[in-house]
């Protein structure tokens, strides 16, 4: 019940342990084919996806690496919104960053009108459902005052599996999934998608800032190698657990996926908010569906430790962002009741004495 790693689902686990798969074949291609389209459902876009392994983290470097610019701009405050503002200042962009009035905020949509009127941003980068605040931020309202020709990149990361994303419709340019979180898949692979606009503002790039660490080279490899369309060997096993995942949430329907876990977090909230103790750090209407996050009076450490040692239940705390909380995950195959129904009750139990 972590926001990540989650626990995947047995089938997904099953089918990324079953056989090893070359990287290239007919056969494996034909899988291959089968995760680019799934993952492009997911995305709700028909741009290119490139298999990228690796954490989100490295994504995101791969993209900040990849792309031609000086300036951007990073919506909300959060630990991994901090890092990808660390990851853009080592490689050389002037990193600009907008915070809501208080933590478990949205940002203000005028504030963020106001700054990209105000300078030339080469992109604005988004963290969707920030797991270390459970802010889900406004994919939408943030696309209506972005200027055509600024970059809009997306982190779906904790929302990727949960969420109607729809890059096509909000005209995101550079969006990153992923396998293990709200997807519940295995670790292994992180599908990031990239619009037509985004292709051609990398290809035109003079040079190349890398090998597997430069979108340009994987973009390439797709016309240069299309019998092995990537340029390095990529995780055959993760990528099987992958379809699988996506074969339960697709077949579920991602509206009645993304209905689930917005049930299972309003059930969170009303319950625990009612604990002494405990006090909702997103405010109502800016909470992400797959982690809710609470202040606690108590050492979160503790809660934490109460929870695995009396039950074997895993949750989290915010500590590592600097925020006395305790989070729960609750996303892809654990936004069940029956799942979600225990940790809540192991939580009271610790707040009661």
């Amino acid at each position: 019940m972590t926001p990540g790693p989650s626990e995947p689902y047995p089938e997904a686990l099953q089918a990324s342990s079953a056989r090893l798969f070359k990287h290239y074949g007919e056969q494996w291609l034909e899988i291959y084919n089968q995760f680019l389209e799934y993952a492009s459902k997911l995305f709700g876009g028909e741009g290119v996806v490139i298999p990228f392994y690796g954490s989100a983290s490295a994504s995101m470097e791969a993209v900040l690496n990849s792309l031609a610019g000086k300036r951007v701009l990073l919506i909300n405050d959060g630990f991994f919104v901090r890092r990808f503002k660390e990851i853009a200042l080592i490689y050389g962009y002037e990193a600009h960053h907008v915070v809501p009035e208080k933590p478990g905020m949205r940002v203000d949509l005028e504030e963020v009108s106001t700054l990209l009127r105000s300078a030339d941003f080469d992109a604005v980068i988004v963290v969707h459902s920030e797991t270390s605040t459970g802010v889900l931020e406004d994919l939408e309202g943030i696309s209506e005052v972005l200027p055509e020709e600024t970059l809009y990149i997306v982190d779906s990361v904790s929302s990727y599996g949960a969420m109607e994303i729809g890059v096509d419709r909000l005209g995101i340019d550079v969006c990153i999934g992923y396998s293990s979180k709200a997807l519940g898949s295995v670790m292994g692979v992180t599908p990031i998608y990239l619009s037509q606009k985004a292709v051609d503002r990398i290809v035109s790039r003079s040079g190349y800032r890398g090998f597997s660490n430069d979108l340009k080279t994987w973009i390439e490899y797709r016309e240069k190698w299309p019998f092995h369309p990537y340029p390095t060997t990529i995780p055959t096993n993760a990528i099987l657990g992958f379809i699988t995942a996506a074969e339960i949430v697709l077949g579920e329907g991602l509206d009645k996926v993304e209905e689930r876990h917005r049930r299972i977090s309003d059930y969170v909230y009303r319950e625990l908010s009612r604990v002494d103790g405990l006090e909702p750090l997103p405010v109502v209407g800016a909470r992400s569906p797959t982690v809710s996050v609470f202040l606690s009076e108590p050492d979160p450490a503790e809660v934490e430790k109460y929870v695995l040692e009396r039950y074997g239940y895993m949750i989290s705390t915010a500590l590592f962002a600097g925020i006395r909380a305790i989070r729960i995950g609750h996303m892809g195959y654990t936004a069940q009741m029956r799942f979600v129904y225990p940790v809540v009750e192991a939580i009271k139990e610790f707040f009661s004495g």
